[in-house]
């Protein structure tokens, strides 16, 4: 820190003082907050995305799997099959298709 910086802010009147470190304060925590939006994904989830995987399931002869979760789309004219499982899938942002055990869904 030069002597001219360390200077105005340990000699600087009060106010003027509390305005800066104020200022300070209120860009680092800008830039804190917005630290989630830097964590996006560059893919967003696609209709059709296959979010949750629970038990027996399969696309077509592809089994699934807990893993295959955000991984795997099931694409027009595919058929997600449950026996004893669940799946979701994603349909639009925020709205899921939710399968449950013993049932089929065409796209």
């Amino acid at each position: 820190m030069s002597v001219l910086s360390r200077n105005f802010l340990f000699h600087t009147p009060g106010i003027a003082r509390r305005s800066l470190l104020a200022f300070i304060g209120a860009s680092c925590l800008g830039v804190l907050l917005s630290a989630p939006s830097w964590a996006q994904s560059q893919h967003p989830a696609r209709p059709g995305s296959i979010n949750y995987v629970e038990g027996e399931a399969s696309i077509g002869a592809q089994a699934l799997s807990s893993t295959s979760g955000g991984s795997v789309e099931l694409e027009k004219d595919q058929t997600l099959t449950t026996k004893a499982g669940k799946v979701e899938i994603l349909l639009t942002p925020g709205v899921f298709l939710r399968v449950a055990d013993n049932s089929s869904v065409k796209i």
